[in-house]
């Protein structure tokens, strides 16, 4: 085998961390040249402020394809023979193999003292692509050649550091398969940082029965500037997702007294190169709202049992009332 490229020109890792103020969205992406004559990576070391981690795989490798015969020429003649897969035979099988990242893990975070650094939360490991197990001819067994491969090319997570901050400085040095550096040029890291974003009910448009009520969410930044093109989930009066327009609002048709909306943050900066975390706000129809179907079922349940508790209550402060003046006239009717 031959290493054509021990410096690995041929790769490109990308890193992105979404700086938040309790935790920092990390994705890490790879791409490029990641045969091994290629030298791939191996790991790619993050360094968040006070906290290092790293991103580990270990290379492996692949076949892509396989003799099943050989030719053997002599002259104008040829005869074919069927390959083997005993050591020492005359005609070996040939086996082309490639190699690419799998096995994605995350090691633990230490801080400049090498004490805790801080938790890593694994979202989701992006599969590139599956490769199927290798059929082996009869009578060669290897049951671990018959299962696939998984070869990624993004993981994303969640890092929480042990102090929460945001203004964090960001490094990612990687390594390949050989101990050696990929050039810093191949890297491009950055790192965002985060901003607040409101949620609150803007207007509210009451209707005359359970399937008429409206309500206007709108998103904002702090300084109530609109956030648009984000997705607003809903649950209570309405399940559905609806997202901001240009104005950083949406409408939504309600079927039911109680909405709870949230707004889950960005998982990935947007073209604007922002970054906002998420809100939510709640939303309770006045009570003098008689348009919530089954619910003023509910409503007159309770205004009876609570008037049926007021009255139980009058009925003892009377009962008292009654036993006291009884007492009073006796005690003055008594003789002296």
């Amino acid at each position: 085998m031959t290493i054509v490229d021990t410096d690995a020109s041929g790769l490109e890792i990308d890193v992105t961390v979404l700086d938040g103020v309790e935790s920092d969205r990390t994705i890490v992406q790879w791409d490029g040249d990641q045969d091994l004559t290629g030298a791939p990576w191996s790991s790619i070391e993050l360094e968040i402020g006070d906290a290092t981690f790293s991103v580990d795989s270990p290379w492996r490798f692949y076949g892509v394809s396989q003799t099943t015969h050989v030719e053997e020429r002599s002259g104008s003649d040829s005869e074919t023979y069927p390959v083997t897969h005993t050591q020492g035979d005359a005609w070996p099988a040939l086996v082309h193999t490639v190699t690419s990242v799998g096995n994605v893990s995350v090691s633990a975070a230490y801080g400049p003292d090498g004490e805790y650094g801080g938790l890593w939360i694994e979202e989701s490991t992006v599969i590139d692509q599956e490769i199927p197990g290798t059929e082996l001819p009869a009578g060669v067994v290897d049951e671990a050649n018959g299962s696939p491969t998984y070869l990624f090319e993004r993981l994303e997570g969640e890092f929480r550091p042990r102090d929460a901050r945001v203004d964090e400085a960001l490094n990612v040095r990687a390594s390949t398969v050989f101990d050696t550096q990929v050039p810093d040029a191949n890297i491009d890291a950055h790192i965002v940082t985060s901003e607040l974003s409101e949620l609150v009910v803007a207007d509210t448009v009451p209707g005359d029965d359970t399937s008429d009520g409206r309500v206007l969410l709108r998103l904002t930044d702090p300084d109530g500037n609109p956030i648009p093109n984000r997705e607003i989930s809903l649950s209570g009066a309405v399940d559905e997702t609806v997202t901001t327009n240009g104005d950083g609002e949406a409408w939504t048709t309600l079927d039911g007294p109680y909405l709870r909306a949230s707004y889950s943050g960005d998982d990935l900066a947007g073209s604007d190169g922002r970054y906002f975390e998420g809100d939510f706000t709640t939303y309770m129809a006045p009570y003098s709202y008689d348009g919530w179907g089954a619910t003023e079922t509910v409503e007159r349940y309770l205004e009876a049992a609570i008037g049926s508790v007021l009255m139980f209550v009058e009925w003892i402060a009377l009962g008292l009332l009654a036993f006291w003046w009884r007492k009073y006239i006796s005690m003055r009717e008594a003789p002296q």
